[in-house]
């Protein structure tokens, strides 16, 4: 009987395994898509929101008349994103808006702007232009990223006086009668009436009619004003023939100086006395601070290793254990490190800072020369480092000669060893570092650094210099060239060159040309550390002065040495600049200009007007005589001035023209104030010259008002009114007048409160009406045009609070808060309402919530 065995379908563990795969990675990149997907979703929705956020706001500012529409006095900054973006606190505070699940941040800047060659310029807080620039920037976090959208409108005033004048004419070079292209020219009373000279140097202002202050001034070029009269529709014509600076230029050497150098070494010479071969190495320290070396005498920060040329090249180097008798290298002086306590050359002793503890390997003799151990280890190198991670201070390094068993490299060396063609280090023998480029000048101290040791040391046989331990010190006249450093100077006339190099062995020479004449200073950076050279005076045209100088703060260190030393730490950036009146001159009565600069206030110079001020890199807001502090002129501003580190931001210029100030009350009913009321102050053509609004207590004032008779008018709503409408005042150079009080009725207030469910904020938006009529409870008002009725409405935002602006008074309001949900395809509407609400016009009455 035969038995056959049936065949039965299967998978195998193999296909299994396969199958398992391939449908996990295609699971994986499913999961993968739609995670990329949601992402992709979830940014459109947050940028959808974020735009729709800054056009609200910008319409919502749309809404408010040109005049009530404030301009940013003084803005911040945020440099944390993308861009800089700078924003009001004052009138237009940064707001937190919770929407989506996600939290907005939503910042405005108003300021004003004009069309200067068909370009549109902003002009920060100056004068009225008749056109308002609004910058609304909204931030939020997403994906652990800040994230900015900004959107930009400008608004005009309708009732904008036309330019009724103008200036035209040529701006040429007064040696030459060549054009100048690029000068500015504009009208000192209002910034934002200015030009730029085309390549035929023709300009063209158009600007109100009155007397002006014309202003000319172009980079090199000494500026000029004058006084001009325009009638009504009159197009004068004004040439400037601007003359040039006269210049000269800077030069110098430019070092670094930031840790201790070795200034010798002697690997043999013989005590006369007690025939012991002494070995040291001397060290020198360049800069103005202590330098430790060590906490205790075991215990070291910085130590000393030695290799030799006998050495096989995968041995690492020897370390010198040191026992420290001196702990510290005093500023600019020298540190001897020893094999004995005291070192006898030529008749002269000096005690060790550092002696070899004996522990150390071939203790005493460390340090080998050709006598010592045989020909082949008579190259060597030495090397300062710190203890605590092994890395390298400096290093000083010989090579071996061709009769000393072959040509070798310093194992340890900066750049190329001390060349040693026939041998290497010999008893008796020294390598002295260098003084300077020059050579070694005794009195000078041992300090110049390439960072390569052919250049920066000199052998000598027998040994010429003595040794010098941390009693004496020596003056510093080079250290490290700076190649790269920055250079520039607070003239407003000279662009920042960097020190390049020159020479053989190299030094870090910097050319600064085009320096005003004038006394100025220069500011020398390289990395976080900093040179700061005052009183660099150039006196006639085409001079060159050497700096630092005898003259200079500070001066040279030794006579004819011009070297400047980058030893100070960087931690700003500068802003320099120049402040004069309409006429050019520098400003000093009744008091020379102050410059606020964040919390950094400088003084103009009141006999050249320059001022420059060191503070920290970021971005700022840049004020002349800041609240008027010297009455006779006006205040003035400039936004978005960046200041980086170590740089000097320069032509920070400001020409102020001569003015005063007014003061007065805003009241609803006489007696109590009236805050939030916009004011402004014209000239007699109507064109608005400042805008100041009253503050809690009512009272308002206007700064940088120009001289003349001015007309003072509160800004007010159609519905609103004043008594009296407007208050004509003369104004004074450096005057603050009252000017009196407006009694304003009518004016808005504000209801606020809350809206729940059940206790927690309604996200989903609640409608509220307010009207001084009845408002019915089953649905909300239908508006149409000519209604009899005045509503005001909102919506509650997404974190359950709103606020609704309404005109204030004696009438009491009544109000209704709408509220939607959805259950299925039914929407549900419910209602609560409030009556009797007082509303005080100025004051926000809070607390007015509703609850289901």
């Amino acid at each position: 009987m035969s038995t056959r065995l049936k065949s039965r379908a299967g998978f195998t563990l193999v296909e299994v395994m396969v199958a398992v795969s391939i449908i996990s990675i295609a699971f994986l990149a499913a999961v993968s898509t739609f995670n990329t997907i949601t992402n992709a979703i979830q940014s459109t929705k947050n940028r959808t929101l974020a735009t729709n956020l800054a056009q609200e706001k910008i319409q919502i500012l749309r809404q408010i008349s040109y005049n009530r529409l404030m301009v940013t006095p003084s803005p911040s900054y945020r440099t944390d994103l993308s861009t800089t973006v700078a924003y009001d606190t004052a009138y237009y505070p940064p707001e937190a808006i919770l929407e989506g699940g996600v939290m907005y941040e939503r910042l405005t800047y108003v300021q004003m702007a004009a069309e200067v060659g068909n370009v549109l310029k902003y002009f920060g807080s100056t004068p009225d232009t008749g056109m308002k620039a609004v910058t609304v920037s909204v931030v939020w976090t997403q994906r652990n990223e800040k994230k900015l959208l900004q959107i930009k409108s400008v608004i005009a005033n309708p009732d904008t006086i036309k330019l009724s004048a103008g200036v035209a004419g040529t701006v040429k070079k007064y040696s030459s009668a060549q054009p100048i292209e690029g000068a500015n020219i504009f009208i000192a009373e209002n910034i934002a009436w200015r030009s730029a000279s085309a390549s035929d140097g023709s300009y063209l202002i158009k600007c109100f009619d009155g007397t002006h202050t014309l202003y000319a001034e172009a980079r090199g070029y000494f500026p000029q004003s004058r006084k001009i009269t325009l009638g009504e529709n009159e197009i004068a014509e004004e040439n400037f023939a601007l003359v040039a600076m006269a210049s000269g230029t800077a030069r110098g050497y430019a070092w670094l100086n930031n840790g201790p150098v070795i200034s010798q070494v002697v690997g043999s010479t013989l005590n006369a006395s007690t025939v012991f071969d002494q070995e040291y190495v001397e060290l020198f320290n360049p800069t103005t601070s202590a330098w430790v070396m060590a906490t205790g005498a075991n215990s070291g920060v910085f130590g000393l290793k030695y290799k030799s040329t006998g050495d096989d090249d995968s041995d690492p180097p020897t370390t010198i254990n040191l026992d420290y008798v001196t702990l510290a290298i005093p500023p600019q002086s020298y540190y001897l490190a020893a094999n004995t306590t005291t070192i006898i050359i030529g008749g002269i002793a000096r005690n060790a800072d550092a002696v070899w503890n004996t522990a150390t390997d071939d203790y005493p003799n460390v340090i080998k020369c050709k006598e010592d151990s045989g020909p082949t280890y008579a190259g060597g190198g030495v090397g300062i480092y710190r203890i605590s991670d092994g890395e390298w201070i400096d290093r000083a390094g010989w090579n071996r000669g061709v009769d000393a068993g072959g040509n070798k490299v310093a194992p340890i060396r900066e750049g190329n060893g001390i060349p040693q063609p026939s041998l290497g280090l010999e008893r008796g023998e020294q390598f002295v570092r260098k003084t300077s480029t020059g050579g070694i000048v005794g009195t000078f101290a041992r300090c110049y650094d390439s960072h390569n040791n052919s250049d920066d040391f000199i052998g000598y046989k027998p040994l010429s210099y003595p040794p010098k331990n941390s009693s004496d010190s020596a003056t510093v006249v080079a250290g490290k060239p700076a190649i790269g450093a920055a250079v520039s100077a607070n003239d407003g006339l000279s662009y920042s060159v960097t020190a390049s190099q020159t020479g053989s062995p190299p030094a870090a020479e910097f050319t600064l040309t085009s320096v005003a004449t004038g006394q100025h200073i220069i500011l020398i950076t390289s990395g976080t550390l900093s040179c700061s050279l005052s009183s660099v005076t150039i006196t006639s045209d085409g001079q060159v002065v050497n700096v630092p100088s005898a003259d200079t703060v500070p001066s040279w260190p030794s006579a004819d040495f011009h070297s400047a030393f980058i030893n100070q730490e960087l931690l700003a950036g500068y802003v320099s600049g120049k402040v004069t009146n309409a006429l050019n001159a520098p400003i000093s009565a009744p008091s020379p200009i102050k410059i606020r600069i964040g919390s950094t206030e400088v003084t103009a110079n009141p006999t050249t007007g320059r001022y420059i001020a060191a503070v920290t890199p970021e971005t700022y807001t840049v004020e002349a005589n800041p609240n008027m502090d010297n009455s006779y002129y006006v205040s003035q501003t400039r936004d978005n001035v960046a200041v980086t580190l170590g740089a000097v931001t320069s032509g920070v210029d400001f020409v102020l023209s001569q003015g005063g100030s007014v003061d007065g009350w805003i009241t609803r009913d006489g007696i109590n104030p009236l805050p939030g009321i916009s004011v402004t102050a014209a000239n007699e053509s109507g064109a608005v010259l400042g805008v100041g609004m009253s503050a809690q207590n009512g009272r308002f004032s206007i700064l940088n008002i120009s001289t003349g008779t001015r007309t003072i008018k509160p800004e007010l709503d159609a519905k609103e009114t004043s008594d009296p409408d407007e208050i004509t005042a003369n104004i004074s150079l450096g005057e603050s007048l009252f000017v009196g009080t407006f009694t304003v009725t009518d004016a808005f207030g504000r209801i606020a409160g809350n809206v729940r469910s059940d206790g927690h904020p309604i996200s989903t938006g609640v409608m509220i009406f307010a009207s001084t009529s009845s408002i019915s409870a089953s649905a909300p008002p239908v508006i149409v045009p000519n209604m009899p009725q005045i509503y005001y409405m909102t919506n509650s935002y997404e974190n359950g609070t709103y606020a609704l602006e309404v005109r204030g008074g004696s009438t009491l309001y009544n109000m209704a808060a709408f509220y939607p949900t959805v259950s299925g395809l039914t929407v549900f509407v419910s209602t609560r309402t409030a009556s009797n609400i007082a509303v005080t016009p100025g004051v926000t009455l809070s607390d007015v919530n509703f609850d289901w």
